[in-house]
Protein backbone atom coordinates (compact mmCIF):
# COMPACT_ATOMS: atom_id res chain seq x y z
CA UNK A 1 0.00 0.00 0.00
CA UNK A 2 1.43 3.48 -0.99
CA UNK A 3 0.85 5.30 2.20
CA UNK A 4 -0.58 8.80 2.22
CA UNK A 5 1.32 11.41 4.46
CA UNK A 6 0.21 14.81 5.12
CA UNK A 7 2.65 16.83 7.07
CA UNK A 8 1.67 19.88 9.82
CA UNK A 9 3.68 23.00 9.94
CA UNK A 10 2.38 26.25 11.90
CA UNK A 11 4.97 28.33 10.08
CA UNK A 12 7.01 28.46 6.50
CA UNK A 13 8.78 31.66 6.92
CA UNK A 14 12.69 31.64 7.30
CA UNK A 15 13.24 29.01 10.19
CA UNK A 16 14.56 25.49 10.77
CA UNK A 17 11.57 23.85 11.29
CA UNK A 18 9.84 24.73 7.50
CA UNK A 19 13.31 23.79 5.81
CA UNK A 20 13.47 20.55 7.59
CA UNK A 21 9.53 19.72 6.47
CA UNK A 22 11.11 20.83 3.15
CA UNK A 23 13.82 18.39 3.12
CA UNK A 24 11.56 15.73 4.11
CA UNK A 25 8.76 16.46 1.73
CA UNK A 26 11.38 16.48 -1.44
CA UNK A 27 12.96 13.12 -0.13
CA UNK A 28 9.96 10.92 0.64
CA UNK A 29 7.79 11.96 -2.58
CA UNK A 30 8.57 9.57 -4.89
CA UNK A 31 7.73 6.64 -2.00
CA UNK A 32 4.78 8.39 -1.06
CA UNK A 33 1.91 10.29 -1.78
CA UNK A 34 2.83 13.69 0.39
CA UNK A 35 0.85 16.37 1.61
CA UNK A 36 1.30 20.07 3.33
CA UNK A 37 -0.57 21.82 5.85
CA UNK A 38 1.21 25.72 6.46
CA UNK A 39 0.67 29.25 6.71
CA UNK A 40 0.78 31.53 3.44
CA UNK A 41 4.41 32.95 4.30
CA UNK A 42 7.15 32.67 2.08
CA UNK A 43 9.44 31.10 0.97
CA UNK A 44 8.61 27.88 1.99
CA UNK A 45 5.03 27.72 0.82
CA UNK A 46 5.78 28.73 -2.68
CA UNK A 47 8.42 25.69 -2.24
CA UNK A 48 5.87 23.05 -0.78
CA UNK A 49 3.53 23.89 -4.40
CA UNK A 50 6.69 23.88 -6.39
CA UNK A 51 7.22 20.48 -4.89
CA UNK A 52 3.36 18.85 -4.72
CA UNK A 53 1.06 21.43 -6.90
CA UNK A 54 -1.49 23.89 -4.92
CA UNK A 55 -3.76 21.12 -4.87
CA UNK A 56 -1.65 19.09 -2.07
CA UNK A 57 -1.03 22.53 0.03
CA UNK A 58 -3.71 22.92 2.40
CA UNK A 59 -3.82 26.77 4.00
CA UNK A 60 -3.28 27.36 7.94
CA UNK A 61 -3.23 30.34 10.15
CA UNK A 62 0.92 31.21 11.04
CA UNK A 63 1.52 30.53 14.54
CA UNK A 64 -2.34 30.55 15.37
CA UNK A 65 -4.38 27.77 16.30
CA UNK A 66 -7.87 28.10 14.41
CA UNK A 67 -10.94 25.89 15.05
CA UNK A 68 -12.03 26.60 11.44
CA UNK A 69 -8.44 25.19 9.83
CA UNK A 70 -8.80 22.10 11.91
CA UNK A 71 -12.22 21.07 10.62
CA UNK A 72 -10.86 22.38 7.19
CA UNK A 73 -7.89 19.57 7.96
CA UNK A 74 -10.16 17.06 9.21
CA UNK A 75 -12.17 17.50 5.59
CA UNK A 76 -8.90 16.71 3.80
CA UNK A 77 -8.23 13.79 5.85
CA UNK A 78 -11.62 12.02 4.77
CA UNK A 79 -10.99 13.14 1.25
CA UNK A 80 -7.64 12.58 0.50
CA UNK A 81 -7.72 9.00 2.48
CA UNK A 82 -4.61 10.27 4.52
CA UNK A 83 -2.91 7.80 6.52
CA UNK A 84 -0.65 9.64 8.82
CA UNK A 85 -0.75 13.05 10.30
CA UNK A 86 3.12 14.23 11.03
CA UNK A 87 2.98 17.61 12.84
CA UNK A 88 6.16 19.56 13.03
CA UNK A 89 6.53 21.73 16.05
CA UNK A 90 4.30 23.21 19.29
CA UNK A 91 1.85 24.82 16.79
CA UNK A 92 1.66 22.21 14.38
CA UNK A 93 1.28 19.74 17.33
CA UNK A 94 -2.59 21.36 18.01
CA UNK A 95 -3.23 20.20 14.99
CA UNK A 96 -2.51 16.71 14.54
CA UNK A 97 -3.15 15.23 17.83
CA UNK A 98 -6.78 16.67 17.49
CA UNK A 99 -7.24 15.76 14.16
CA UNK A 100 -5.58 12.03 15.26
CA UNK A 101 -8.43 12.01 17.68
CA UNK A 102 -11.06 12.83 15.46
CA UNK A 103 -10.79 10.80 12.16
CA UNK A 104 -8.46 7.70 13.59
CA UNK A 105 -5.42 8.18 11.77
CA UNK A 106 -1.65 7.63 12.97
CA UNK A 107 0.05 10.47 14.56
CA UNK A 108 3.48 11.28 14.44
CA UNK A 109 4.62 14.71 16.19
CA UNK A 110 7.92 15.68 16.41
CA UNK A 111 9.15 18.67 18.97
CA UNK A 112 11.92 19.92 17.07
CA UNK A 113 13.07 21.44 20.67
CA UNK A 114 11.95 20.05 23.96
CA UNK A 115 11.09 23.26 26.48
CA UNK A 116 10.85 20.91 29.85
CA UNK A 117 11.84 24.28 31.60
CA UNK A 118 8.33 25.60 31.28
CA UNK A 119 5.44 23.44 33.16
CA UNK A 120 3.04 24.41 31.19
CA UNK A 121 4.09 23.28 28.40
CA UNK A 122 4.83 20.05 29.82
CA UNK A 123 1.72 19.57 31.07
CA UNK A 124 0.29 20.50 27.57
CA UNK A 125 2.28 17.63 25.96
CA UNK A 126 1.84 15.35 28.36
CA UNK A 127 -2.11 15.68 27.79
CA UNK A 128 -1.68 15.55 24.18
CA UNK A 129 0.80 12.78 23.83
CA UNK A 130 -2.19 10.08 24.90
CA UNK A 131 -3.13 10.91 20.79
CA UNK A 132 0.03 10.54 19.20
CA UNK A 133 1.22 6.93 17.73
CA UNK A 134 4.95 7.96 17.91
CA UNK A 135 7.01 11.08 17.98
CA UNK A 136 10.07 12.01 16.93
CA UNK A 137 12.96 13.28 18.50
CA UNK A 138 15.70 14.66 16.61
CA UNK A 139 17.89 13.79 18.62
CA UNK A 140 19.43 11.95 21.72
CA UNK A 141 19.50 14.73 24.03
CA UNK A 142 15.92 15.51 23.08
CA UNK A 143 14.75 11.75 23.67
CA UNK A 144 16.43 11.89 27.20
CA UNK A 145 14.69 14.86 28.59
CA UNK A 146 11.40 13.49 26.94
CA UNK A 147 12.43 10.24 29.25
CA UNK A 148 13.45 12.32 31.97
CA UNK A 149 10.44 14.47 32.53
CA UNK A 150 7.70 11.99 31.52
CA UNK A 151 6.33 13.90 28.65
CA UNK A 152 5.75 11.27 26.49
CA UNK A 153 5.54 7.53 27.40
CA UNK A 154 9.14 6.03 26.22
CA UNK A 155 7.59 3.22 24.48
CA UNK A 156 6.54 6.25 21.86
CA UNK A 157 9.64 8.08 21.23
CA UNK A 158 12.11 7.51 18.30
CA UNK A 159 15.15 9.03 17.93
CA UNK A 160 15.44 10.20 14.02
CA UNK A 161 18.33 12.82 13.59
CA UNK A 162 17.94 15.71 11.20
CA UNK A 163 19.90 15.47 8.13
CA UNK A 164 21.33 18.27 5.53
CA UNK A 165 22.64 17.30 1.58
CA UNK A 166 26.40 16.86 1.94
CA UNK A 167 28.70 18.28 -1.09
CA UNK A 168 30.54 14.79 -2.18
CA UNK A 169 34.88 15.83 -1.25
CA UNK A 170 34.79 17.87 1.85
CA UNK A 171 35.52 21.59 1.07
CA UNK A 172 38.56 23.70 1.93
CA UNK A 173 39.11 25.45 4.74
CA UNK A 174 42.57 26.18 3.69
CA UNK A 175 42.22 30.18 3.49
CA UNK A 176 42.18 33.13 5.45
CA UNK A 177 38.93 33.73 7.09
CA UNK A 178 37.50 37.00 6.46
CA UNK A 179 33.72 36.45 8.16
CA UNK A 180 31.94 34.84 11.39
CA UNK A 181 28.41 34.29 10.58
CA UNK A 182 25.68 32.69 12.58
CA UNK A 183 22.04 31.75 11.33
CA UNK A 184 19.01 32.27 13.71
CA UNK A 185 15.97 33.75 14.45
CA UNK A 186 16.54 37.15 16.47
CA UNK A 187 14.74 35.65 19.48
CA UNK A 188 16.20 35.65 23.15
CA UNK A 189 16.34 32.27 23.38
CA UNK A 190 18.61 32.22 19.98
CA UNK A 191 20.75 34.59 21.86
CA UNK A 192 21.95 37.18 18.97
CA UNK A 193 23.60 40.06 21.64
CA UNK A 194 25.48 37.22 22.61
CA UNK A 195 26.77 37.03 19.37
CA UNK A 196 27.45 40.71 19.46
CA UNK A 197 29.28 40.77 22.71
CA UNK A 198 31.80 38.02 21.05
CA UNK A 199 32.25 39.78 17.86
CA UNK A 200 33.10 42.79 19.44
CA UNK A 201 36.04 40.96 20.63
CA UNK A 202 37.08 40.08 17.50
CA UNK A 203 40.01 41.90 15.35
CA UNK A 204 38.12 44.67 13.53
CA UNK A 205 39.42 42.93 9.87
CA UNK A 206 36.57 40.28 10.53
CA UNK A 207 33.39 40.75 9.25
CA UNK A 208 30.00 39.18 11.54
CA UNK A 209 26.70 39.24 10.07
CA UNK A 210 23.70 37.13 11.11
CA UNK A 211 21.53 35.87 9.03
CA UNK A 212 17.66 36.33 10.12
CA UNK A 213 14.72 38.08 11.41
CA UNK A 214 12.78 38.26 14.83
CA UNK A 215 11.60 40.83 17.54
CA UNK A 216 15.31 42.03 18.97
CA UNK A 217 15.95 42.77 14.64
CA UNK A 218 15.85 47.02 15.55
CA UNK A 219 17.87 47.29 18.40
CA UNK A 220 20.77 44.48 17.00
CA UNK A 221 20.99 46.90 14.14
CA UNK A 222 22.56 49.63 16.60
CA UNK A 223 24.78 47.07 17.92
CA UNK A 224 27.77 48.64 15.37
CA UNK A 225 29.59 45.63 15.47
CA UNK A 226 27.42 42.47 13.56
CA UNK A 227 25.67 43.01 10.49
CA UNK A 228 22.18 42.09 10.42
CA UNK A 229 20.89 42.00 6.91
CA UNK A 230 17.57 40.10 7.55
CA UNK A 231 16.55 36.15 6.61
CA UNK A 232 17.76 35.33 3.39
CA UNK A 233 16.71 32.35 0.97
CA UNK A 234 19.55 30.30 0.90
CA UNK A 235 21.63 30.70 3.98
CA UNK A 236 24.34 28.21 2.56
CA UNK A 237 24.88 30.98 -0.08
CA UNK A 238 27.05 32.56 3.06
CA UNK A 239 28.36 29.43 4.53
CA UNK A 240 31.78 29.80 1.92
CA UNK A 241 35.45 28.98 2.75
CA UNK A 242 36.58 31.75 4.77
CA UNK A 243 33.60 31.64 7.46
CA UNK A 244 33.65 30.63 10.67
CA UNK A 245 30.34 29.61 12.07
CA UNK A 246 29.47 30.95 15.76
CA UNK A 247 26.17 29.47 17.26
CA UNK A 248 25.01 31.27 20.35
CA UNK A 249 21.58 29.51 21.22
CA UNK A 250 20.73 28.64 24.69
CA UNK A 251 19.68 25.01 23.78
CA UNK A 252 18.28 23.24 20.41
CA UNK A 253 16.41 20.42 19.25
CA UNK A 254 19.62 19.72 15.96
CA UNK A 255 20.58 22.76 14.46
CA UNK A 256 20.54 22.52 10.54
CA UNK A 257 22.07 25.90 10.13
CA UNK A 258 25.01 23.88 12.04
CA UNK A 259 24.83 20.79 10.38
CA UNK A 260 24.99 22.90 7.20
CA UNK A 261 28.19 24.59 8.15
CA UNK A 262 29.56 21.09 9.12
CA UNK A 263 28.87 19.58 5.84
CA UNK A 264 30.15 22.47 3.32
CA UNK A 265 33.09 22.47 5.61
CA UNK A 266 33.18 25.64 7.62
CA UNK A 267 34.38 25.28 11.16
CA UNK A 268 31.86 25.74 13.99
CA UNK A 269 32.40 27.49 17.76
CA UNK A 270 29.00 26.90 19.27
CA UNK A 271 27.61 26.99 22.93
CA UNK A 272 27.63 23.98 24.74
CA UNK A 273 24.17 23.44 24.93
CA UNK A 274 21.64 20.89 24.61
CA UNK A 275 21.64 20.11 20.43
CA UNK A 276 25.09 21.65 20.08
CA UNK A 277 26.68 19.04 22.32
CA UNK A 278 24.95 15.78 19.95
CA UNK A 279 26.62 16.82 17.17
CA UNK A 280 29.81 18.70 18.28
CA UNK A 281 32.81 16.93 19.87
CA UNK A 282 35.02 19.66 21.45
CA UNK A 283 38.19 20.03 19.66
CA UNK A 284 37.32 17.11 17.20
CA UNK A 285 34.82 18.48 14.42
CA UNK A 286 34.37 21.80 16.60
CA UNK A 287 34.63 24.08 19.32
CA UNK A 288 32.50 24.46 22.19
CA UNK A 289 32.28 27.30 25.02
CA UNK A 290 29.77 27.66 28.17
CA UNK A 291 26.83 29.44 27.24
CA UNK A 292 27.50 32.87 28.09
CA UNK A 293 31.01 33.52 27.97
CA UNK A 294 32.04 35.44 25.08
CA UNK A 295 35.60 35.64 26.15
CA UNK A 296 36.09 31.60 25.73
CA UNK A 297 33.94 32.40 22.22
CA UNK A 298 36.42 35.01 21.04
CA UNK A 299 39.57 33.45 22.55
CA UNK A 300 38.24 30.34 20.22
CA UNK A 301 37.52 32.54 17.38
CA UNK A 302 41.17 34.07 17.02
CA UNK A 303 43.42 30.61 17.78
CA UNK A 304 41.16 29.38 14.15
CA UNK A 305 41.83 32.65 12.56
CA UNK A 306 45.35 32.05 13.62
CA UNK A 307 45.57 28.28 12.69
CA UNK A 308 45.55 27.38 9.43
CA UNK A 309 45.88 23.39 10.63
CA UNK A 310 43.62 23.49 13.35
CA UNK A 311 40.73 25.08 10.67
CA UNK A 312 41.31 22.25 8.55
CA UNK A 313 41.11 19.56 10.66
CA UNK A 314 38.18 20.31 12.14
CA UNK A 315 36.26 21.29 8.71
CA UNK A 316 37.22 17.67 7.77
CA UNK A 317 36.21 16.08 10.55
CA UNK A 318 32.72 18.18 10.68
CA UNK A 319 32.14 16.86 7.05
CA UNK A 320 32.89 13.40 8.28
CA UNK A 321 30.43 13.49 10.65
CA UNK A 322 27.64 14.71 8.84
CA UNK A 323 28.68 12.59 5.73
CA UNK A 324 28.42 9.49 8.14
CA UNK A 325 25.57 10.19 10.35
CA UNK A 326 23.36 13.19 9.22
CA UNK A 327 22.23 12.89 5.40
CA UNK A 328 19.45 13.82 4.35
CA UNK A 329 18.36 10.30 2.45
CA UNK A 330 19.52 8.59 5.66
CA UNK A 331 17.00 11.19 7.60
CA UNK A 332 14.02 10.08 5.02
CA UNK A 333 15.19 6.51 5.30
CA UNK A 334 13.98 6.24 9.00
CA UNK A 335 11.08 7.98 8.90
CA UNK A 336 9.56 6.33 5.79
CA UNK A 337 10.58 2.84 8.07
CA UNK A 338 8.14 4.44 11.31
CA UNK A 339 5.51 5.14 8.66
CA UNK A 340 5.14 2.11 7.75
CA UNK A 341 5.34 0.43 11.12
CA UNK A 342 3.05 2.68 12.54
CA UNK A 343 0.54 3.21 9.35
Amino acid sequence: MRLRILHITSRADHSGGPRHVYDVVRGMRDAADVFVACPNDRPFRDRYVELLGPQRVFTIPHRRFSLSALMALEGAIYRERIHIVHSHGRGAGFYSRPLARMTGVSCVHTFHYVNTSSKPWTLEEKWLARYATAVVAVSGTEAECLRRFDVVPAEKINIITNGVDVPGTVPSADVPVRQVVGIMRLEPEKSPDLFVDICRLLPAAVECRVLGSGTMMAALRTSGRAEFPGAVDEPRDYLTPGTIYLATSKGEGLSLAMLDAMALGVPVVASAVAGHTDLIRDGENGLLYPWGDAIRAATQIVGLLEDTSLRQRLAEAAWRTVTHSYRVERMVDDLMKLYEAKG
